[in-house]
């Protein structure tokens, strides 16, 4: 079953890592009927055309007289200047890419063309495009997309590098249940902590020491 949440995750990613406001676009007709879900307008003007996909997969399908066609029309088609994609990165990062729509439609049709020669009689209205594996992986054009496409995608921006004289007057260490067989063990233990500490300490770095029941009893 999916994830909405995971698929919001990522249009939000998607959003941040543009870097530049969008404004959600409404009521434009879809090539099968219906209303784009997900366009975009750039403060350029550029319409972006958002898709999600958790499995690295951009797919959509193809319509009109004969879907079968090679040349066939497809859902993703419209008046929009980029397709925009975002899908699960490594380590839970997200990789989003903004590909140029005409760039995007002509390649669905060319994999779809080199699937009818290697498949011969074969019949199917789903065009996809895999962002995984390597470039003709298996001898299989529709693999290795996300290096074709390396040049489109997009750099999460950067969160600003802390200064060195960064203040630490909104920072605390909290030491918690030091144990000890007495509370001298204990005293030393902590006073190794607060030298090891000292250059931040000078910083403005603050230090509360919480203790367990039995702490309060020995320390009396």
């Amino acid at each position: 079953m999916r994830n909405p949440n995971a698929n919001e995750r990522l249009r939000a990613e998607f959003l941040r890592q543009y870097g530049k406001p969008l404004e959600r676009v409404r009521g434009v007709r879809a090539a099968r009927g219906g209303s784009i879900h997900q366009l975009y307008r750039d403060s350029d003007g550029k319409l972006i055309r958002l898709r999600t996909s958790m499995d690295g997969v951009l797919v959509t399908k193809a319509i009109g007289p004969n879907p079968y066609d090679a040349d066939a029309p497809v859902v993703l088609e419209g008046r929009q200047d980029f397709i925009g994609f975002a899908m699960p990165g490594p380590r839970g990062t997200v990789e989003c890419f903004l590909i140029p729509n005409d760039r995007a439609i002509a390649d669905i049709k060319e994999v779809h063309g080199r699937w009818l020669v290697m498949k011969r009689g074969g019949e199917s209205d789903v065009r996809a495009l895999f962002f995984y594996g390597e470039v003709e992986m298996h001898e299989k054009p529709w693999y290795g997309f996300q290096h074709l496409y390396a040049k489109y995608r997009l750099e999460a921006p950067k969160a600003p590098a802390a200064s060195d004289d960064a203040s630490m007057e909104n920072l605390s260490v909290i030491i918690d249940r030091i144990e000890g067989s007495n509370v001298q063990e204990v005293r030393g233990a902590i006073e190794e902590v607060l030298v090891a500490l000292k250059p931040l300490l000078d910083r403005g770095l603050r230090i509360r020491v919480t203790r367990s029941q039995q702490a309060e009893e020995d320390w009396g």
